[in-house]
C-alpha cells in the first residue's frame, strides 16, 4: 500500500490547490484519556473476530498497528484521530460492529486510516474561517478528502462489492435483514437527483453525496491506478487524468 500511495490520492485532495494551510493543532490527549473509561479498547481477548481485521487493515494500508476502540452507539458511526499512520487511533460504533460483516469492516477501518495517512485531520475546519469564500474552499477539500479515504478504504477490503455494502448500509442505517445490495437499483437516485436539479446545500457539505461516493469507486476500480496496483491484465476504461477530471466534476 505504501508503495501505492500515490495512486489512491484523489487529486483534488491537495490542500495547497485551495491556497489554504494546516489548521490549529489539536491535543487528542483528552479525547485518548475519555476513550479509556468509556469505550472497550480492540484486543483479541475481548474481540476474537474484529482484531483479526483489524490486524489485516494495518498490513495492508499503513503497515503500522492502530489502536481501535467500540463505543456505544445504535447508529452505525466511525471516526479517526491522529494526523499520521504512527498516531492513528479509530473509533467505532457498537451498531456498526452489529451490522458490518468483516469485508465491510475492513472498508470503515481502512477509510478512517486514509484519513490519517493523508494527514487530513490536519486539514483547516469549517468553522475556523470567517471568510465565506474560505469556508468553501474548506469544505470542498474536506468532500476531496473523502474519495482519498474511500479509495484506501477499497485497498483494504479489496472486494468492491464489501465497499458498496457498507456505503449503503452507512446511508440507510439497516443490516442485510432488511436491503437488498442492488448498487445499479441505488444509483437510479442519481437520475432523481439530477431531475431535482442543483442544490446550494451540496457545496455547504463536508461529504460528497453518497451516490457520488459510489460512482466515484466505481470509475475507480475501472481505472488505470485500480489496474496498476491490482496487476490487472487489460486495458483499463479510464487514465488516472480522465477519472480524476470525472470524479471532480462531481464532487467539486
Amino acid at each position: 500500500m505504501q508503495s501505492s500511495r500515490e495512486c489512491f490520492h484523489f487529486e483534488g485532495d491537495d490542500i495547497s490547490r485551495y491556497d489554504l494551510k494546516a489548521g490549529k493543532d489539536r491535543d487528542d490527549s483528552e479525547m485518548k484519556r475519555k476513550l479509556l473509561t468509556t469505550a472497550v479498547k480492540v484486543i483479541p481477548e475481548l474481540f476474537p473476530t474484529l482484531s483479526p481485521v483489524m490486524l489485516s487493515v494495518s498490513k495492508t494500508v499503513t503497515g503500522k498497528p492502530f489502536e481501535l476502540f467500540v463505543f456505544s452507539d445504535a447508529s452505525p458511526k466511525a471516526y479517526c484521530m491522529g494526523t499520521s499512520a504512527e498516531e492513528a487511533t479509530v473509533l467505532i460504533s457498537s451498531g456498526l460492529i452489529e451490522r458490518f460483516g468483516p469485508q465491510e469492516m475492513a472498508f470503515v477501518l481502512g477509510h478512517e486510516l486514509g484519513h490519517a495517512l493523508f494527514s487530513h485531520n490536519s486539514y483547516p475546519t469549517p468553522d475556523e474561517s470567517d471568510d465565506p469564500i474560505e469556508t468553501l474552499k474548506i469544505l470542498a477539500l474536506w468532500r476531496a478528502r473523502e474519495i482519498t479515504a474511500d479509495r484506501t478504504g477499497l485497498a483494504a477490503t479489496g472486494d468492491t462489492g464489501a465497499a458498496f455494502r457498507a456505503m449503503m448500509k452507512l446511508a440507510s442505517g439497516l443490516s442485510d435483514k432488511f436491503i437488498r445490495f442492488d448498487v445499479t437499483a441505488f444509483l437510479d437516485q442519481v437520475k432523481d437527483l439530477e431531475k431535482a436539479g442543483p442544490s446550494p446545500s451540496f457545496f455547504l457539505s463536508t461529504h460528497p453525496f453518497i451516490t457520488a461516493r459510489i460512482r466515484a469507486l466505481l470509475w475507480f476500480q475501472m481505472s488505470e491506478p485500480w489496474y496498476k496496483i491490482r496487476r490487472i491484465r487489460g486495458n483499463p476504461t479510464f487514465t488516472k487524468e480522465q477519472l480524476e477530471r470525472k470524479i471532480k466534476k462531481e464532487i467539486l
